[in-house]
């Protein structure tokens, strides 16, 4: 059973302290100006090359240090700013971020590193393209690979592309906003291996850092379960609740077969005792009116499994660092406890979740 809908709520439940997440933009975070609208690297008619570029820009520590990155920070996300908009394709490709030394050891490109991540590579993913909209922040959609900031380094984003073509209904040539305040090194053709300029041209850039824990995927049980016919039921999620994950889900096993399941979730936690008769039942979740929630049915099949598919989404900065919890209730069970409710229940441990990268 799939319930976009789990994920989608969460933006009710967002509990993100945006602490944990940075954006640092060079020069600034606008995104509609620069120096100029420049035609390196990605104009498919520009160049001794068209269509094919070599490029690094620069981003020293201390402008990520004045902006509150700090040492540790993962990045997760990497736009640049277009002064229109289109489609970009590019037959070959390739995309890297990485730990550069100082002084920089122009006028090399990928021998420059002192190590570094690949974000895309053509040669393993296939043709790359891009869509984006003008005078706006635009992703690259690519993740930042695991990239971790040593603290004290600057940081090259490295490019290298040909066959480009673009596509504008507006006839964009496919120019991007540059500023002067960060260091650009670019040569014409695919791969090569050494710049033919170097000068404070670089193109606007936003690179966006997880800085904290809550920026991260978890998820673990806790509080009491309640045992029905066959002992206690248990819940366990597919993979973590992290971004791209397409096979999320909560999932419930050793429950009554052919009995009925309901998934609960509340943006918090209780432990509330709502057995009768002597009977210990614990509710693990808030279904109170005072914090949003919601339920699922799902019916539980003959080998005692249900389950709810939560599929999660590329990284969105309105969920990140929201926080869930869930438990599993099934009705129906022949060995469930009386409850208050005046229906007998057989329940999970309550499930705490993360979402994050």
């Amino acid at each position: 059973m799939s319930h976009r809908l789990l994920i989608g709520s969460l933006a009710l439940l967002a509990s993100l302290a945006r602490g944990q997440f940075v954006d640092a933009f060079v020069p600034d975070a606008d995104p509609t100006t620069g120096v100029a609208a420049n035609s390196i690297p990605f104009n498919p008619n520009f160049g001794a090359q068209p269509g094919a570029f070599t490029q690094m820009i620069i981003v020293s520590a201390a402008q990520l240090t004045a902006q509150g990155v700090t040492p540790g920070s993962q990045l997760y996300d990497l736009a640049l700013a277009p002064a229109g908009s289109g489609t970009l394709t590019m037959s070959s490709f390739k995309l890297r971020v990485g730990h550069l030394p100082t002084p920089y050891p122009a006028p090399q490109f990928l021998s420059a590193f002192n190590d570094s991540i690949t974000l895309y590579d053509t040669d393993a993913s296939g043709p790359y393209s891009w869509t984006v909209f003008g005078n706006t922040w635009c992703s690259f959609g690519l993740g930042g690979g695991g990239f971790t900031w040593d603290g004290a380094s600057d940081i090259g984003v490295y490019t290298t592309h040909q066959g480009l073509t673009l596509s504008s209904a507006l006839g964009w040539p496919g120019t991007f906003w540059r500023g002067g305040a960060a260091t650009r090194l670019y040569a014409p053709g695919y791969q090569s291996p050494t710049a033919s300029v170097m000068s404070a041209s670089a193109l606007k850039v936003r690179l966006s850092f997880a800085t904290g824990p809550d920026a991260f995927a978890y998820s673990t049980t806790y509080g009491q379960s309640t045992a029905g016919q066959y002992g206690s039921p248990y819940v366990f999620t597919v993979g973590e609740p992290q971004f791209d994950n397409a096979s999320f889900g909560v999932i419930l096993s050793n429950a009554a077969p052919y009995a009925t399941a309901v998934l609960a979730w509340s943006a918090a936690s209780v432990d509330w005792p709502i057995g009768t008769s002597g009977h210990d039942v614990r509710m693990n979740v808030d279904l109170s009116g005072n914090v949003p929630h919601g339920f699922f049915l799902s019916p539980i099949d003959g080998s005692g499994l249900a389950g709810v598919s939560a599929p999660i989404g590329s990284f969105d900065p309105g969920l990140a660092g929201a926080h869930i919890y869930a438990q599993w209730f099934v009705l129906g069970d022949p060995g469930g406890k009386p409850t208050v409710y005046g229906v007998s229940l057989a329940a999970t441990s309550g499930l705490s979740l993360r979402i994050g990268l």
